[in-house]
């Protein structure tokens, strides 16, 4: 589940290592740095609307890609990716990120119709997933959405689904990807091809996904000078934001998983964008200073990845 890096990190390249009290601290390989800031704090906190009923998912085929959509197709896009399959955790998911920034949402069915709630078959599940196909059908996604309306496209993914939707980021139809407890092996992603800025979670208390894989992982993109934040949640274990918990980690407090929420909000809504949607029903106040800082990635084209050769996490 969500694999560590191995390799050392390639250069002594600052890393902004954002903790649960908002405060960011710069770090480097070589140790802490002097000065503490609260610049990265959140900068808005949002109104929390109804989500809609998860029974408004529409089902999508299209090539290798199965999944479930929802929202206007002139929006934004998020794919939501996470280690259960299609459960009804990760249509609440996308649903409250769609009633949040008014995006688009589209959950891919990587393990195609299977989903469990039991940690015993969704590791059985993982074991056998084909990580190159998997990665190549959140391209195919991506493409869908840019090809049918969606002006930028993002990717949220959980546990393993975080590790994907960061190999996703290295082709460059993903504007920006976030990863809560998921780090993918050099081999599927080297770090030097992240070419979108991306954002990674962990718990000081993860059995499956160390501080310091992450740390790795976040040196050597920013080694490469890619853009790379990481978030360490004091005292919290693997899979804080499942709902309900079944890994049996230490859990965060609530105000950690609000906090999350929160960076991973700004983050989103800064690189792609909330839709108009966002600023009805009293919502304005908390979306409009991101407004205009929508920023384009000059990401290099490069090819879908190939099933050969690549080994799978």
């Amino acid at each position: 589940m969500g694999c560590g890096a191995s390799r050392p990190a390639t250069k002594d390249a600052p890393i902004e290592e954002l903790h649960t009290n908002g405060t960011a601290i710069a770090t480097s390989n070589s140790g802490p740095a002097a000065t503490n800031t609260a610049e990265h704090q959140p900068e808005h906190t949002s109104v929390k609307p109804a989500a809609p009923s998860t029974s408004l998912l529409v089902p999508i085929e299209f090539g290798l890609v199965k999944g479930l959509e929802y929202g206007d197709k002139t929006a934004p896009a998020l794919l939501v990716v996470q280690w259960w399959g299609i459960n009804d955790d990760i249509k609440e998911k996308a649903m409250m990120l769609h009633a949040k920034g008014g995006c688009r949402v589209f959950i891919p069915d990587i393990y195609k119709g299977k989903s469990t709630v039991e940690v015993a078959e969704a590791k059985h599940m993982y074991d056998n997933l084909d990580w190159p196909v998997a990665v190549q059908e959140l391209i195919q996604a991506a493409e869908y959405l840019t090809g049918t309306g969606s002006p930028k496209v993002a990717a949220i993914g959980f546990c393993m689904g975080g590790a994907l939707a960061v190999a996703a980021s290295q082709y460059g139809k993903i504007h920006a990807a976030v990863a809560c407890y998921g780090i993918p092996q050099f081999a599927i992603c080297p770090p030097s091809k992240v070419n979108s800025p991306i954002q990674l979670h962990v718990g000081s208390k993860d059995d499956y996904v160390s501080v310091a894989s992450a740390e790795e992982f976040a040196a050597n993109v920013k080694g490469a000078g890619g853009s790379c934040e990481l978030h360490i949640y004091e005292g919290a274990g693997h899979a804080f934001l499942n709902n309900p918990d079944k890994v049996g980690q230490a859990k965060a407090s609530e105000k950690d998983i609000g906090l999350a929420w929160e960076h991973i909000e700004t983050f989103l809504w800064k690189h792609v964008g909330p839709h108009a949607s966002a600023y009805s029903d009293g919502q304005s106040a908390s979306y409009s200073q991101h407004n205009g800082q929508m920023q384009d990635n000059d990401m290099a084209s490069s090819q879908i990845p190939s099933t050969d050769g690549i080994a799978s996490a």
